[in-house]
Parts: structure tokens; C-alpha cells; sequence
């Protein structure tokens, strides 16, 4: 299979690592395939230490992802499950990305393609992308995470009304939603993504990573639980070479080289 044939396409430039969903003729639809390719991408994003994030994105420029590919999806789960073999782990089902994964929605989101998003950290969309949770309408629920994720995000009222309804919402009503963190017109969609890469990529890896950790972990922890992971996290952090770096550049008057480490 050419590169330009596989499901899910991955490039690396300047330490991040972009993940491109490529089945554009289907919607970009989440075949078995793709989810195996996009749960290699994740692994390499969470295991290769010179990369200090992701992005995420899809070929074309009217669909990121139509959700699950129901034509296909189903037998191929089945078939799957009669040779013992378990369902991709792909980010929307649990697997955890310790890295800033940012997501570029570039066309419309519906179902697992919203749940894709939604696993995201953040999410730049066009101007002309509507985003849905249709699962109801053909007697399915939400099963990538959105029932949790979802209503965090936009609030209790918001969620249950694209779930319960599966009626689409634009850009615009997302962003004010607090859904997606900023819209743009279509040909500036790849700049605002890069703005926001290399915003991150001033901050010091390891300390923007424990970041997110603590962040991943503070809607299921208490107030005391969430203190003692900070401190836990802090005093990890203090011992990098980072940590040195960024005081000794302010002192000097000049931008910090981090080295991840």
C-alpha cells in the first residue's frame, strides 16, 4: 500500500507530529484500519521523545471525519472479536496522550469525529465546519467518550441537546459554546494551527506536559488529591535541566533553549 493510499497519514516537522485522517472519498469515515492507524500514531507521539506535540487533521476540506464508517465498522469489530483481537485503543476510547494534541478541524465533525476533537486539547475549526452527535438517530449512543467529555466542555444543557437531538451546530455556535477554542476562515486554518505550536513550544516540554497530566486527572480527584499531585509534580519538574534553563535565560535577557529534559 502507498503512502498516499494508507488510511492515516503521519509527518514530522520541527518536534511535532502531524496526523492526517486520509480516506477523504469515504467521508474520512473510522474503518478498522484507520483506528489501528491512528492508534500507531498516538503511540508514537506518546513514546518518541523528540516530538513535544501533535496535531490533528484530515484530507480535503468538507469532511474531518464523518464518524464511524457503518458499512464497514460492524462486521470488521465482529470478525475481530471472534479472533480474540480487542477494538483499536485510539485516544477516543482511553489511550492517554501525554503530549499537547491539537486539532485542526478542517471540514465537518460528526459522531466519532467529533469524539476525535473532543479528545483533543484544543481545537481550531473553519468557519464553514458543523459539528454532530447523531448516534441517537440510528438507535446508537455516543461511544467514544462524548457523554463525558462533551458535557464538560459546553456545559450539561448544550450536551444533552446535540445528543438528544443529533442536530448539527455551526463553528460559530461552538465557539461561543467554549467546543471548539477558535474559528477562522478556511484558507488561514493551517497558519492559526501553527501559531498555537509555536506558542507551546516556548513553554518547557516536560513542564507542559505535567501540565496536562495534572489537568487529565483533576475532574476525577478531590481538592486535597489534586494538591498533592501538583506538589508531587513540581518537585519532578524542579529537577529537570529545563527548569534551570528558563530562570537563566531571564536572567540573560534571551529565549530559552529547551531540551526536554
Amino acid at each position: 500500500m502507498s503512502a498516499s493510499s494508507e488510511p492515516v497519514i503521519v509527518t514530522e516537522h520541527d518536534r511535532t507530529l502531524y496526523i492526517r485522517l486520509n480516506r477523504p472519498a469515504a467521508g474520512n469515515a473510522l474503518d478498522w484500519a484507520t483506528l489501528e492507524g491512528l492508534n500507531r500514531a498516538f503511540g508514537v507521539l506518546n513514546d518518541d521523545e523528540r516530538l513535544w506535540a501533535g496535531v490533528l487533521t484530515a484530507a480535503g476540506d468538507t469532511t474531518f471525519c464523518a464518524g464511524a464508517d457503518l458499512k464497514t465498522l460492524p462486521q470488521e469489530v465482529a470478525e475481530k472479536q471472534k479472533q480474540g483481537i480487542p477494538l483499536p485503543q485510539t485516544i477516543m476510547h482511553g489511550l492517554r496522550v501525554r503530549k499537547p494534541l491539537l486539532c485542526a478541524l478542517n471540514g465537518d465533525a460528526y459522531g466519532g469525529g467529533l469524539e476525535l476533537a473532543l479528545a483533543c486539547d484544543m481545537r481550531v475549526s473553519s468557519d464553514h465546519v458543523r459539528l454532530a452527535l447523531p448516534e441517537a438517530r440510528v438507535g446508537m449512543i455516543p461511544a467514544g467518550g462524548a457523554t463525558y467529555r462533551l458535557p464538560q466542555l459546553i456545559g450539561k444543557g448544550n450536551a444533552l441537546r446535540m445528543m438528544l437531538t443529533g442536530e448539527p451546530v455551526t463553528a460559530a455556535q461552538a465557539s461561543a459554546w467554549g467546543l471548539v477554542d477558535r474559528v477562522v476562515p478556511k484558507d488561514e486554518l493551517a497558519t492559526a494551527i501553527d501559531e498555537w505550536i509555536d506558542m507551546i513550544a516556548r513553554s518547557a516540554p516536560l513542564a507542559v506536559q505535567a501540565i496536562k497530566e495534572l489537568v487529565d486527572a483533576s475532574s476525577a480527584a478531590d481538592a486535597t488529591e489534586a494538591m498533592q499531585a501538583e506538589a508531587v509534580a513540581i518537585a519532578r519538574i524542579q529537577r529537570t535541566a529545563d527548569a534551570a534553563e528558563g530562570p537563566r535565560a531571564f536572567r540573560e535577557r534571551r529565549a530559552p533553549t529547551w531540551c526536554g529534559r
